[in-house]
């Protein structure tokens, strides 16, 4: 709870200004080791707009500033051209209820897309429609210093529980 309370208290303040996920998904006997010998790393993608979600309903930073701390802030940081909407840059979108979305990924189906996310695109591409993965192909993944980047969106956010087309 201590470590908890020091990020928001990070991000009240400004030392935190971004929050990203390294995204590195294991299989599930590189995670059932002793600890010290477990590969690090999981499924972030699936997790990191619900736990940042959760600073909002908190009461913490507000839904804009907790939407900048997980698109043009780490892309800025990283010197990508992502994470806002500008002519010409990528279209990263999810389309998502902020009041609905929950992970459901685990170790047996990681690959669910969360609940309460309607739509995403990704460089134009709706890659998730309705829950489910559109297989669409992906032609374009960001390396900086030899990283993958996190994939840095922009949410749009639904206010109403009204079907989306």
């Amino acid at each position: 709870e201590q470590d908890r309370q020091a990020v928001v208290e990070g991000l009240a303040d400004g030392t935190i200004d971004a929050i990203a996920s390294d995204h590195t998904p294991r299989d599930e006997e590189s995670k059932r080791l002793p600890f010290a010998q477990a590969a690090p790393g999981g499924i972030g993608l699936n997790t990191l707009l619900a736990v940042s979600l959760e600073l909002y309903h908190n009461g913490h930073p507000s839904l804009l500033e907790v939407l900048k701390l997980v698109t043009s802030a780490p892309a800025g940081l990283m010197g990508l051209p992502a994470g806002s909407l500008k002519e010409g840059a990528p279209a990263d979108l999810v389309l998502f209820d902020p009041d609905t979305v929950k992970d459901l990924a685990t170790f047996e189906n990681p690959h669910v897309p969360s609940q309460g996310i309607e739509k995403v695109w990704v460089n134009g591409q709706l890659v998730i429609e309705g829950g489910r993965i559109t297989g669409k192909r992906i032609d374009r993944i960001h390396f900086v210093e030899g990283h993958l980047s996190p994939n840095v969106g922009v949410p749009i956010h639904l206010k109403r529980r009204a079907p989306v087309h």
